[in-house]
């Protein structure tokens, strides 16, 4: 088959929260698609299929939206990267600015962990920098200017961090 309007539909379904389209010969080595990329196919006869390392996205973020004027073509990873710009919203951590990684290190997701440095000397908070390419753990040993000595002051620094974190989100 040259394009999608060359393909009999024998019907649609549901799958996970997103609707499928089942076709009556192989298109293109599969026999179902999202509708999703159905309709933008449908509606873009240029196209024989959507190019491989790119997506289609819904405008709206509706996923059941498939609206021929809420969907674009978009790479893969601009489509993620603008996901995770969404949902975690990277803003410096404003108590860390005195830290040497203060520019490197994002609001947690996640309450920071504790751990002992491996020198023996102090304690650390663990974040994690969420990325398109997955997650990269960092760490701080001072707070405020100072070095985390005792487990309850890393305790403290880091339920301050996160009740902060907290506040700057809602």
């Amino acid at each position: 088959m040259d394009t999608v309007n060359d393909v009999d539909v024998l019907g649609q379904y549901y799958h996970k929260g997103r609707m499928m389209v089942r076709f009556k010969q192989s298109f293109n080595g599969r026999r179902t698609i999202l509708k999703s990329n159905y309709v933008w196919l449908k509606n873009n006869p240029s196209f024989a299929d959507i190019p491989r390392g790119y997506v289609i996205h819904h405008l709206d973020h509706d996923k059941t939206n498939d609206d021929p004027t809420n969907l674009v073509l978009m790479a893969k990873s601009h489509h993620t990267a603008y996901h995770w710009k969404q949902q975690y919203e990277q803003v410096k951590v404003p108590f860390l600015a005195d830290s040497a990684l203060s520019e490197h290190i994002f609001m947690p997701i996640k309450k920071p962990t504790i751990h002992f440095d491996k020198k023996g000397d102090c304690y650390c908070l663990y974040f994690r920098e969420h990325t398109v390419d997955g997650s990269i753990r960092k760490y701080v040993s001072i707070h405020k200017g100072q070095k985390l000595k005792t487990k309850a002051q890393a305790e403290k620094a880091s339920q301050e961090i996160w009740d902060q974190a907290n506040e700057i989100r809602s």
